[in-house]
């Protein structure tokens, strides 16, 4: 019964305090543990908290975002963004329209729907206002438009057959 009330209780006193839910379980139980007398079992926490951290699809999110950001900062998007606005304005909706074939090649370029909606968006949500969308519905369309790119194939599969033809062809006229 005081091992419950020590755990509650430094359970409620970390989450008073601001510090995040998971780290908040995981002192209290440890707190718990410790006041219980309980000391075998702390290496095997120790091992599971490492062991849950080394993931790969932990490791590919921050990627993707970074390779969305990257995207981003080099011009890539807006340039896309100008591209499919020279070819789709003659649309009904030209602005969504756009957001959304943007958000489609974007997404299978980047990997990544959030990266997909932070890229497009920034450059995407300002003229959908100026062209009568709230802001709801433009955020709306954008991170919707943004899991279209999780649909489509990636394109560096696109991209690696043409290039390495053509490395092989540069090294054959290089010799010659």
């Amino acid at each position: 019964m005081f091992f419950g009330i020590v755990l509650v209780a430094t359970l409620l006193f970390f989450l008073i305090f601001g510090t995040p839910i998971a780290v908040s379980v995981g002192l209290a139980t440890i707190l718990a543990m410790l006041t219980a007398g309980d000391t075998a079992a702390l290496p095997a926490i120790t091992q599971k908290m490492f062991t849950s951290i080394d993931s790969f699809p932990l490791l590919a999110l921050p990627l993707f975002t970074l390779s969305g950001e990257l995207m981003e900062i080099s011009g890539i998007s807006e340039r896309l963004v100008r591209f499919m606005k020279m070819l789709f304005r003659k649309l009904p909706a030209p602005s969504a329209c756009i957001t959304s074939i943007s958000c489609a090649f974007f997404g299978a370029i980047s990997g990544s729907a959030p990266a997909t909606s932070a890229a497009i968006g920034g450059i995407m949500i300002d003229p959908m206002k100026k062209a009568g969308y709230s802001g709801t519905e433009a955020a709306a369309v954008t991170a919707s438009s943004a899991s279209l790119g999780i649909i489509i194939r990636p394109v560096s599969p696109w991209w690696c057959s043409p290039l390495r033809r053509l490395c092989r062809w540069a090294r054959c006229s290089w010799r010659a």
